[in-house]
């Protein structure tokens, strides 16, 4: 969970989906111990409620101002959360645990999605009685009467409409990618490590005769060659998702692949990784900073058994809203035709994945470019 929405809950009172708790819970000791966080849980999945649940541990209640921060030490992870919840309860509940930075403090954050019900404990663990639908009622947590218990499953959950969730490619106009076509030129320069080096003779001897040093950029034409080929060759591509749900998702992820009309898979790189117009003089490292990756984006290399693979995480979509990536992906096409991009979409509050897809047309023009053509360009392009 980022921030914002983090310090977002902090405005909100207590209530049947939410529940701050000063203290992390314990993974070890008693029963009775570890039992309240199977009860938390327990009564959070079976709360009627709206929309997904939070209990914020690392957090102290203040009933006549804001909940105080106070943050936590001991740094489980969900495996151990996960562990003692649904080693427990029938049937298991779907919940995620994480632990997030606020006000320089660490909070831990578990949220459960609204989902099926009811939950129980078969065999009695700690403090938790067995056969007993425990539930939050307003910020405490009650029993459910057998009405209650009745009524759960029937609910909103299996009335609620299907998800629906598109998915599209922009460019850096915010044009969709569908409504206009993308036009490419794969420029091939033969071998490029085989191009000469680059020598700037005159200007070496003029800082000689001044006694300065002047470091010329000897891999200029082959880095040209390759920022020639990565501009015209490739087109970066904004990723966005729309939830034209009636309700948010949460915790979500797309992983997406791109094939051509054929089936055959192409290409995706980080649109950041794409050559930069070479220097004369010799290139400074980039820094950590521009060395950094964005968080939101991941591509997976191809191996022999699978394509090129993006994977977009999404912290929450509200309803009708419209979600872009932060980074952009690049995506290249081998032949004229139709790319599609096709992949699952992921969220706390789908029972499966949700399939996506969408489709761009690529003209693709296919040239050889000799040395003194690429000498040319460049000579052209200092002129101007």
């Amino acid at each position: 969970m980022d921030q914002d929405s983090l310090r977002a809950l902090l405005y909100r009172a207590e209530s049947v989906d939410l529940d701050f708790k000063r203290e992390q819970y314990k993974v070890s000791g008693s029963d009775s111990e570890r039992s309240e966080l199977v009860k938390d849980i327990l009564a959070m999945a079976n709360a009627w409620r709206e929309s997904t649940g939070y209990i914020i541990l690392g957090v102290a209640e203040n009933k006549s101002d804001l909940p105080t921060v106070v943050g936590i030490t001991d740094l489980h992870d969900d495996a151990h959360f996960q562990q003692i919840v649904n080693s427990k309860v029938h049937p298991k509940i779907d919940f995620a645990y994480e632990v997030c930075k606020l006000d320089g403090l660490l909070v831990g954050v578990i949220s459960v999605p609204k989902q099926k019900r009811p939950f129980y404990l078969p065999k009695r663990f700690g403090d938790v009685n067995a056969d007993t639908v425990y539930l939050r009622r307003g910020s405490s947590t009650a029993i459910a009467k057998p009405d209650e218990i009745a009524a759960m499953g029937q609910g909103e959950v299996h009335r609620r409409e299907p998800p629906k969730v598109s998915m599209t490619l922009t460019d850096a106009d915010g044009l969709d990618f569908s409504s206009s076509v993308q036009k490419l030129v794969l420029i091939s320069f033969g071998d490029i490590k085989q191009l000469p080096d680059y020598k700037e003779p005159d200007v070496n001897a003029m800082y000689s005769m001044l006694n300065m040093h002047h470091s010329t950029n000897s891999d200029y034409w082959r880095e040209g060659a390759r920022y020639v080929a990565d501009k015209f060759g490739w087109v970066r591509a904004t990723i966005c998702i729309k939830n034209e749900s009636r309700y948010s998702l949460t915790h979500c992820k797309l992983e997406f692949t791109a094939a051509d009309a054929s089936g055959n898979s192409l290409a995706i790189r980080y649109a950041d990784d794409l050559a930069r117009a070479p220097k004369h003089e010799l290139k400074i490292p980039k820094s950590l900073f521009e060395m950094g990756r964005r968080v939101d984006i991941e591509v997976l290399e191809p191996t022999k058994r699978a394509p090129s693979k993006c994977i977009y995480r999404i912290d929450k979509v509200l309803a009708g809203d419209t979600i872009a990536s932060d980074a952009a992906v690049a995506l290249t096409a081998l032949e004229s035709g139709t790319m599609t991009v096709k992949g699952q979409f992921f969220a706390h509050e789908l029972e499966s994945p949700l399939p996506l897809s969408c489709s761009c047309e690529f003209i693709v023009e296919k040239r050889d470019v000799s040395f003194d053509q690429l000498k040319r360009m460049f000579e052209k392009k200092r002129r101007s």
